[in-house]
């Protein structure tokens, strides 16, 4: 059995003229809401084996702060080919996956939410439908898959365990 926590980055500053978006960075009321979702994973003893992150800055901030909040450090990759437009995360998966039974991925809209509702073939109905209308910044997503090996995960297979937003964790009022 491996377990997916799929996370999309913290809130961010708005983009400005002639900045890059890559660079773009978190707002205080990001660092709270991805405090609350690091304290909850740590608290419902969720913790990654591995986490593969986007290299925009706002990812890697997210992840700085989500992993303080674990208070244990996870293996951590940052993946080039997470940062960009593509239609899902699934090859990156399969590639780096590796032996982790519990992996994170901290990425980007629309391709998180994409991902994840793809994978979540099954689980609570209400789940998923809250989960296709809206994954705010800050928010994750836990899919089980029945397999032994990331490559073995198709996309379709997967079951919704969980899907938390900032406001569900009391965040997202700041700012």
């Amino acid at each position: 059995m491996l377990e997916l926590i799929l996370m999309r980055h913290a809130k961010t500053e708005p983009a400005a003229a002639n900045a890059a978006d890559r660079r773009r960075s978190l707002t205080s009321r990001g660092r709270v809401d991805a405090d609350l979702a690091g304290q909850r994973l740590r608290h419902d003893k969720r913790l990654p084996d591995l986490v593969l992150c986007s290299p925009a800055t706002r990812a890697r901030q997210t992840l700085d702060v989500v992993v303080h909040a674990f208070q244990v450090s996870p293996k951590i990759e940052v993946i080039d080919s997470l940062y960009g437009g593509r239609a899902d995360y699934f090859d990156i998966l399969a590639e780096f996956g590796g032996t982790a039974s519990r992996l994170m991925l901290i990425g980007h809209n629309p391709t998180i939410q994409a991902t994840a509702q793809t994978a979540a073939a099954s689980g609570e109905r209400a789940l998923r439908a809250r989960l296709a209308e809206k994954f705010p910044t800050a928010a994750y997503a836990i899919i089980a898959f029945d397999v032994r090996s990331w490559p073995e995960v198709d996309g379709t297979d997967g079951k919704l365990v969980a899907f938390l937003t900032p406001a569900d964790l009391g965040g997202g009022a700041l700012d």
